[in-house]
Order: structure tokens, then C-alpha cells, then sequence
């Protein structure tokens, strides 16, 4: 095969060897695998953090500045990727993570600390979207199944080693190196994209859409502040923050909407979510993002609490569900790109998670934790044929020449999806928990303020400190909290299995790929 020159057109994949495509592939899915492991590296490197640089009352702004950043950027990198190429695009975002982890782990204060964090967003975002875009631009359509999988799978992956893995850097290392081993692979990640990524230049370079991109950090900002206060305070009554955050929120959408319908290349081209496909795997992986955050973020909470796990065993309960989804998900990829039919493997896997779900809101505290293990294995199988189709479907519903747009646009909403399903989730579960955790310690004699206070600040050596039936009781009510609000999910996830069910037909059915990499 030749070698692509860096003049080539975008409207066929460039000719690669196939050393230099594994080369690219590997780097590629390097630099996603550090971005998506700083979402859960932190969490056993937290506590020590936080406590070492004072700052145990804003620790969730480590988490929140990397969140907004990386969800800003996402568009904003496939857009002027598209405009202005892919590499140089991929270089600065993998520099600027690189940068963000070594200045966070030089931090001697937890203000910098966040600043750094916020830095290594900017490139996270990158990494995310322009290592899809560039494996997109790569292969033909019909293979982009195949080797996307492995890349989604980063995510799965990242969830069971993340916790492990900071845990193991700060207990024989220290802290910072929680982010210094970000900087010799991220080197590694600009030395191939200097010397081995040769990428076809955009086939008409556009001006770039300041307004647009200036709205859309408002937009992004504010809803993710409003999510986040919503998270910490609940829904009703809105804090002061969460209601200036939604009236922002509001008219910088309307602004952004009217400056995308003018613009000669808007930053998210409205007419992306006219095309039945794209929209349909937007609208499912917003939904769907919703709902596997949620899962994750509450069901240890709950099988620590309501069945009595310590926080190791808890965490390791979830790893059938990632199991499940690795191994499916490879199959699955490997299917598709074969045959090119992938509306059966979606809407089956819908349904499967579906199921799941539902079967969560059915827990009681006496189910068996074996039967709590199959239910997340279902859920994760499901995850995995249906969830790491989306890009795929929604890469395919555009020309080479936007790729990278469709790809930010379509990761934005998904990311976007996440958060808000913590904000939502975690307010209607924390909610009814407190409420439910208040009225066991007032039926077992308590007033009600200290009753309330006891619920506020219960722990699990505090629920380990009672026995007999107000132990279990309490340990109720953790599930009575949660399985009702895993059924206020039916309806979205309905919505799922119908939108799936609409996706045209076999859309992959394109040549097979004439990449032999």
C-alpha cells in the first residue's frame, strides 16, 4: 500500500501499511484509555488528596473541572478538525493533557490542583473524540465496527482498573504520580502522531465560529453547573447557583440555536439532527449514558449499604456487568464488520438492558447476590451490543468531509446524557433515601431532628454499629430508595428499544473494507 500524503482528499480512507495502522490504532487507544481512566483513577486517590492539599469540601470540583472542560471541547475539536485537520488537532489535545497531568502533579495547592485538572480536560475531550474521528477516517465504513469496539470497551475497562489502580500509585508511590504517569505516554502518543499519522487535509477550510463556540461554553457551563447543584442539594427547592445556572442555561441555548442556523460552519450544524440515523444513535446514547451512569454510580452505594459488602467487594460486584460487556461487544464488532447488518444485535441489546433495569427495581434486601451479579451480567451483555454501535451508526451517516463535527456532536450529547443522569438519579434516589432513613430512626424513638441528622451522616460503620431490627431496617431502606427510582427509568428505556427498532436496515452494507490492517 502507499502512503497517504498529507494533501490527500477526505473522500476515500488514506492507504496505510499495516504496521503504521497498528501503530496509530494502539497510540490512539493509549491516549483514550489514560482520558477515561482520570474519570475513576481518582477515586481511591481522593481522600489522600483532598487531605493533604485542604480541600475536603470542594473535592468534587477535581472531578467537575475536568467534566466541563472535556464536555466543552468535544465539539469544538471535531469541528476544527474537520476545518483544519485532524493530526495537528490530536497533537495539541494529547500536549495539553499532558500538560494538565504534569502541572497537577506538581500542584502545592488544591485551587492549582483543579486548574490543572481543567487543563487536562482540554485535551481529554480531544482524545475522546479526534482518536474516533481518526479511526473513522482510517477504515471504510463497514470495518469502523470492528475497530471501534475495542476503543468503547476502554471505558468498561477503565471503570474496574481505575479504583485499583490509584490505589496501588498512592499506597507504594505518592499522590502525583496518580497524574505522572500520564506524561511518559502521552510522549509516546505525540511521537507517533509526529512521525506516523498521515492524515488526508480537510477538502475546504472554513472561518471559525467564535459566536458559536462562545454560546456553546455557556450552555455546557451552565447546565453542568445546574446538574451539579442539583446533584448536591436536590431538585426542589432549586439552590441560588442551580436557578441563575438554569436561566442561563436557558437563554444561551436559544442564542446558540439562532447563531448555528446562521453560520457558514457552526461548531454543531443543527442539520446533523435532521438525519434520521444520526439522531436516532444521538438520542439513544444520550438516554443510554443516562442510565449506565446512574447504575454505576448508585449500585455499589447500595449493595454496601443495603447488602452489607465492604466497599472492596462492592466495587468488585459491578465487574460481571464490564465482563459482559468487553467480551459481547468484541463479538459484536467482529459480526458487524463481516456482514454489515447491525439493527438486530441493537434493538436485542436494547431490550436486554431494558430488562435488566426493570429487574434492578425489583431487588429486595434477601435477593441472592449471585442473582444481583446475573442481572448486571445482562445488563452489561446488553450494554455491549447495543451501546458501542452508536458512533459506528452515527459516523456512518455522514461524509468523510464532517467526521470529526458528527463525532464531537454526537460525544457531547452522550457525555452530556451522563451527567445528567447522576443530577436526576442521584436526587430522586438520595431524596427518598433520606426520607425513608429519617422515618426508620423516628419509628425506633428518635426525634425527628436528631433523626434527620442521624440519616444525613449515616455510615457504614455507623449502620454496622446497630443491630438486631433497626440495622436491618436501615439496610431497607437503602433498597426501597433505589428500586423505585430504577423504575422511573421504564419509559426512557422504552423509548430506547422503539428508536432502535427505527434505525434503517443494514445501513453498513457498503463493499467490505479494503483495509488489511
Amino acid at each position: 500500500m502507499t502512503r497517504a500524503s498529507d494533501t490527500e482528499r477526505i473522500d476515500a480512507p488514506p492507504s496505510v501499511s499495516r504496521a503504521r495502522f497498528w501503530l496509530i490504532y494502539f497510540a490512539l487507544a493509549a491516549g483514550m484509555f489514560l482520558s477515561s481512566l482520570n474519570h475513576t483513577v481518582l477515586s481511591a486517590a481522593m481522600p489522600t488528596i483532598v487531605g493533604e492539599l485542604g480541600g475536603v469540601q470542594f473535592q468534587a470540583w477535581m472531578t467537575t473541572a475536568f467534566l466541563i472542560t472535556a464536555t466543552i471541547t468535544m465539539p469544538i475539536y471535531g469541528r476544527l478538525a474537520d476545518s483544519y485537520g485532524h493530526r495537528w488537532l490530536y497533537l495539541s489535545a494529547v500536549a495539553a493533557f499532558t500538560l494538565g497531568s504534569l502541572g497537577a502533579g506538581l500542584s502545592v495547592d488544591f485551587w492549582s490542583l483543579v486548574a490543572w485538572r481543567s487543563v487536562q480536560g482540554i485535551g481529554g475531550g480531544g482524545l475522546m473524540v479526534l482518536s474516533m474521528a481518526i479511526i473513522g477516517m482510517l477504515v471504510e465504513p463497514r470495518a469502523r465496527a470492528k475497530f471501534m469496539a475495542p476503543l468503547n470497551v476502554i471505558f468498561a475497562v477503565s471503570a474496574v482498573l481505575g479504583p485499583l489502580i490509584g490505589g496501588l500509585v498512592v499506597d507504594q508511590l505518592s499522590w502525583p504520580w496518580v497524574f505522572h504517569i500520564n506524561v511518559p505516554v502521552g510522549a509516546l502518543c505525540i511521537a507517533v502522531g509526529v512521525f506516523a499519522l498521515r492524515l488526508p487535509s480537510p477538502v475546504q477550510r472554513v472561518r471559525m465560529d467564535i459566536a458559536g463556540m462562545i454560546a456553546l461554553v455557556f450552555v455546557t457551563v451552565s447546565v453542568l453547573l445546574a446538574i451539579e447543584q442539583v446533584s448536591a442539594y436536590g431538585m426542589l427547592p432549586p439552590s441560588p447557583l442551580a436557578s441563575a445556572s438554569i436561566i442561563v442555561a436557558v437563554v444561551s441555548t436559544i442564542a446558540f440555536v439562532m447563531i448555528e442556523r446562521r453560520a457558514a460552519a457552526p461548531v454543531m450544524p443543527l442539520g446533523l439532527f435532521r438525519d434520521r440515523q444520526f439522531f436516532l444513535s444521538t438520542a439513544v446514547g444520550f438516554i443510554l449514558g443516562f442510565v449506565l451512569i446512574a447504575v454505576l454510580s448508585f449500585m455499589p452505594t447500595v449493595l454496601q449499604m443495603g447488602k452489607g459488602q465492604s466497599a472492596a467487594v462492592a466495587g468488585l460486584l459491578i465487574t460481571p456487568m464490564n465482563g459482559g460487556w468487553i467480551v459481547v461487544s468484541l463479538i459484536v464488532g467482529v459480526l458487524v464488520s463481516r456482514t454489515g447488518r447491525y439493527k438486530a444485535w441493537m434493538t436485542i441489546g436494547s431490550i436486554l438492558a431494558s430488562i435488566a433495569v426493570i429487574s434492578l427495581g425489583l431487588l429486595r434486601p434477601d435477593t441472592p447476590i449471585w442473582m444481583v451479579s446475573l442481572v448486571l451480567l445482562v445488563l452489561g451483555i446488553g450494554m455491549g451490543m447495543c451501546f458501542n454501535l452508536l458512533i459506528v451508526v452515527a459516523q456512518n451517516a455522514v461524509s468523510r468531509d464532517v467526521l470529526g463535527t458528527a463525532t464531537g456532536a454526537h460525544n457531547y450529547v452522550r457525555e452530556v446524557g451522563a451527567a445528567v443522569g447522576v443530577a436526576v438519579v442521584g436526587a430522586l434516589f438520595t431524596m427518598s433515601l433520606h426520607s425513608r432513613l429519617t422515618e426508620v430512626y423516628r419509628s425506633y424513638g428518635y426525634s425527628t431532628p436528631d433523626a434527620q441528622s442521624r440519616a444525613s451522616v449515616l455510615s457504614p460503620d455507623d449502620l454496622a454499629a446497630h443491630s438486631g431490627s433497626l440495622h436491618d431496617d436501615l439496610a431497607a431502606a437503602y433498597f426501597e430508595a433505589f428500586t423505585p427510582t430504577m423504575l422511573w427509568l421504564i419509559p426512557v428505556l422504552i423509548a430506547v428499544v422503539v428508536m432502535c427498532a427505527l434505525l434503517r436496515a443494514d445501513a453498513f452494507d457498503a463493499a467490505p473494507s479494503e483495509q488489511r490492517a
